[in-house]
């Protein structure tokens, strides 16, 4: 007995000895630089994981080592459009890592986003797309329009003169409301209702400040030293710990899901036993429950799977999209030159705001998307990397060789704040997406290869059109019904901000997704 207490703190010793010189010196990234505590510990990156600042971190050790550095022991990242391309395109040797393992409440919580298993990700991904086709997204289009025209409505005070400029409003607050009533239309056919000041339903509010605080939770847990430790656990009686530690505001998010999808059930249900008297809702709800596994004729997804799927759409289709879209109205509101220019383009292609839907006409706004474009490279919903893990025989990343179980990635926010490859990458300049006499086409696209906000390949974002569509609505829109302009914001005028934040851009935080603070804006009606 004595033997083994005396023998088992000399075995953990030798055991993180041995680890230490290993990465040190025979680990095939070895020579790979980067941050030396890195390179035999994940303390880094578990450090600023739960600082939110990853994100950040990741661009100030570009800026130190160049355009590749190793961020874990088994990590190493890159910030270059070849190196983008050779990680995540279809032909890539590389499948999900362990990573999105983490990310799963229990073994039946298999969604498209973590599933790291490729064949199964591939027959996933085709019944998501089901859901997501141009007819589907013109369909969608229909319905924001009456959110959005709605939410603008709300923005202004009841007894509000045509002259004057609204209250303050929390922007922030209110562009999650307006997403979260949208995706409440589109995946389960009814408003959430919760832009509304006096909405019954008041406690579905707190549904995207839930999920916040889901994300914020899980983050630093994907990045903990004992990652592997814990994937193997999870299933082992840990996640039920897990479950019952939640905070209030996450199991509240958990029952919502699990109501919203057990009611979507039943109407389904009562629509294949009684077509003739009860018409099925066709939002992706209804085509995700009615696709077929290609191989059998059977349904594709279950409950359980649907469960998951729902989950994932909900996280993926609120705080992204919300996140951009709030920065998109910092920025314009933040550059005087930028919005005049987006409003000339608005209030002369359109002559009513029922006409700014999907369709050519709102396609033709390249400003407006020159807009967007620039806040996804400033403030990409997917600030740092999705990490992959190279496959038997090795692969290939900026021609450099790695050999199998080397994870790669390449960071987001790193990338679009590059100057190397944008120049004045600190300033916010849309004219760089058009072609012009001073922008050439070779120009736009040397900036395009590297631009990749929904990433590229297998793991692509599935609504990306959806969001463009959203936010080109409702920025045209609220552009043509109203003027606007920046109140105060909680970081804006701030110094000592830190090495990489500036006062001039919008501050948000890496919870994997971005997670953007509180701007506020003012409203006046035009003439």
């Amino acid at each position: 007995m004595l033997s083994y207490w005396f023998l088992s703190p000399i075995a953990v010793t030798f055991y993180f000895i041995f680890s230490i010189t290993y990465n040190i010196f025979f680990h095939p990234l070895a020579k790979c630089p980067g941050p030396f505590l890195a390179s035999i510990s994940h303390i880094p990156s578990f450090y600023h994981a739960c600082k939110g600042d990853w994100h950040l971190w990741l661009w100030r050790c570009f800026q130190k080592y160049g355009n590749k550095f190793r961020a874990t022991p088994n990590m190493v990242l890159f910030r270059s459009p070849r190196a983008h391309h050779d990680i995540y395109n279809y032909k890539a040797n590389a499948k999900k890592s362990n990573f999105y393992d983490s990310w799963s409440r229990n073994e039946r919580d298999l969604y498209t986003l973590n599933i790291t298993d490729v064949a199964l990700h591939a027959k996933r991904r085709r019944l998501l797309n089901s859901a997501f086709t141009e007819q589907s997204v013109r369909a969608a289009g229909m319905s924001m329009a009456s959110h959005i025209n709605r939410w603008v409505e709300l923005l202004f005070d009841d007894d509000q003169k045509a002259s004057c400029w609204s209250e303050p409003r929390d922007m922030k607050a209110q562009v999650e409301a307006l997403i979260f009533d949208i995706l409440g239309e589109q995946c389960f056919g009814e408003s959430f209702e919760t832009k509304e000041q006096d909405s019954i339903r008041s406690r579905f509010k707190n549904i995207p400040n839930a999920i916040e605080v889901f994300l914020k939770m899980m983050y630093p847990l994907t990045k903990s030293p004992l990652l592997d430790a814990v994937i193997w656990l999870k299933p082992r009686g840990l996640s039920r710990l897990i479950d019952a530690t939640l905070s209030k505001e996450v199991r509240e998010y958990y029952e919502f899901e699990q109501e919203c999808v057990n009611r979507r059930l039943a109407a389904e249900s009562s629509a294949t036993k009684r077509p003739e008297t009860t018409a099925p809702r066709e939002d992706f709800f209804h085509f995700l429950y009615n696709a077929k596994d290609p191989d059998t004729n059977e349904p594709g997804l279950l409950k359980d799977d649907l469960l998951a799927e729902i989950h994932m759409l909900i996280i993926a289709g609120t705080h992204t999209t919300s996140t951009a879209l709030t920065a998109v109205l910092f920025y314009i509101s933040s550059n005087f030159d930028v919005y005049h220019k987006l409003c000339k383009e608005i209030r002369t292609t359109f002559s009513s705001t029922e006409e700014i839907q999907y369709g050519q006409k709102l396609s033709s706004c390249k400003y407006l998307r020159a807009c967007i474009d620039e806040t996804l490279r400033m403030a990409p919903p997917g600030p740092a990397e999705f990490p992959r893990q190279i496959l038997q025989r090795g692969a290939t990343v900026n021609g450099e060789y790695f050999p199998a179980g080397v994870i790669v990635g390449a960071a987001g926010w790193a990338s679009g704040h590059d100057e190397g490859l944008y120049g004045d990458s600190e300033a916010y300049r849309p004219e760089r997406w058009i072609e012009s006499e001073a922008n050439t086409a070779v120009d736009v696209a040397r900036i395009k290869r590297g631009f990749s906000p929904f990433s590229k390949g297998p793991g692509n974002c599935v609504g990306q059109n959806l969001a463009i569509l959203e936010m080109m609505m409702t920025i045209g829109r609220l552009v043509y019904y109203a003027d606007l302009k920046l109140a105060s914001t909680v970081s804006r005028g701030k110094d000592n901000l830190g090495w990489g934040r500036d006062p001039r851009h919008y501050q948000f935080w890496d919870a994997h997704i971005g997670m953007g603070e509180r701007i506020e804006l003012q409203f006046k009606k035009r003439n």
